[in-house]
């Protein structure tokens, strides 16, 4: 799962587009993206995903075999 915080970094949506097609061919990922900073006061690049801790966070729980 994808998802922002604070502290990640956000992805513009051009990108998320073609990130989001490379990371749906690869086995065992499964690409969920939310909608936490969408309305009336979110700039349009907040509307992405991130992916540089989460996924990084994953990939070493995956290492450890978890």
């Amino acid at each position: 799962m994808l998802d922002q915080s604070a502290e990640d970094h956000l992805v513009p949506m051009r990108r998320h587009e073609r990130l989001t097609a490379t990371l749906a061919g690869v086995a065992g990922l499964r690409i969920v993206r939310g909608r936490r900073l969408t309305g009336n006061h979110a700039a349009p690049w907040e509307d992405g995903i991130t992916i540089h801790r989460n996924l990084l966070r994953t990939l070493r729980l995956l290492r450890e075999g978890r």
